[in-house]
């Protein structure tokens, strides 16, 4: 069948030419039919997609010489962010020194659950004239990553975070935070410290106390009489802020005072992949908004308050 002469052109007044066609065939209706037509160009669009990739990732060099090794990593070998070279800068602090990564054993913490490390700690948090006690609002050019290596941090009152904090554990072996049976402070973390003598005034103002962030860490307050009241985590914040990979162990005993989080009011937050074992209550949230995935309060005389 000579399917040449199915298709012809005519002038067609006020237009250059129109395409018109007679004498179609099962074939050519097939051919020209909306769901073949549709089929034709979706080929054609994925085979040029397919074609411009692949010179791409030839301009790349992406192309393996040789196949892929087993590696060189091994599970005995410390948490990646804990090796890494750290070359981050503030681009907007003038001074040209300051340093946003800080690891608390260059501070001189040891980490040995003995030695108390708390001024090591808060001087890692505080180094570089940072935004805290009371004297800046939700604006700064001093962030901070505070890594915590592997190992027990012995602490005897608050740790007090400053604003723009990330406070990052060993994630393959997260560290612990052990509050000391003198413990004297608010909170083991305070991310709000209240200012002795201020009449309720406080380092941020609670909704604008933005950028903050913790993860994998324990804070364990069993050494603490179970009697005397102690906070896991005073959690007073805002928007952009996140608790995740967190254990927060507390007496058992009949009549305790431990809690494990306070957030008495604040504006919101993610919260996950979070435990709390034991305690008089194990969360305590006045906050008007937060995402939670993933709590577990275990054996505490009130899970949530």
């Amino acid at each position: 069948m000579d399917l040449t002469r199915t298709l012809w052109w005519v002038p067609e007044k006020g237009r250059s030419r129109s395409l018109q066609c007679t004498s179609f065939t099962p074939f050519t209706r097939l051919l020209f039919s909306a769901p073949y037509m549709m089929w034709y160009h979706s080929a054609l669009l994925f085979l040029s997609m397919v074609l411009h990739t692949s010179q791409i990732a030839s301009g790349l060099g992406s192309s393996c010489s040789a196949p892929l090794g087993s590696g060189s990593a091994s599970p005995t070998d410390p948490y990646w962010l804990e090796t890494i070279q750290h070359q981050g800068t503030s681009v907007f602090n003038s001074n040209s020194s300051y340093e946003v990564f800080r690891n608390v054993k260059d501070f001189g913490a040891t980490g040995d659950g003995v030695t108390d490390d708390t001024v090591a700690i808060n001087t890692a948090m505080s180094s570089g004239d940072r935004c805290g006690g009371g004297s800046c609002e939700s604006s700064t050019l001093t962030p901070a990553i505070v890594y915590f290596p592997q190992g027990t941090y012995l602490v005897s009152s608050a740790i007090n975070t400053y604003y723009y904090t990330q406070i990052i554990g060993d994630a393959k072996n997260p560290p612990t935070l052990l509050a000391s049976p003198g413990f004297n402070g608010f909170a083991v973390i305070d991310a709000d410290p209240y200012i002795p003598n201020g009449y309720g005034a406080q380092w941020f103002t609670n909704q604008d106390n933005f950028f903050r962030s913790v993860r994998n860490l324990v804070i364990d307050l069993r050494q603490v009489p179970s009697a005397n009241s102690a906070i896991g985590l005073h959690w007073q914040v805002s928007q952009a802020t996140s608790l995740v990979n967190v254990v927060v162990e507390m007496s058992t005993a009949a009549g305790t005072n431990h809690q494990g989080l306070l957030m008495e009011n604040g504006s919101g937050g993610f919260m996950g992949d979070i435990v709390f074992n034991g305690g008089k209550i194990g969360i305590q949230v006045g906050n008007q908004q937060f995402t939670v995935r993933n709590l577990t309060v275990n054996n505490a005389d009130t899970g949530t308050l």
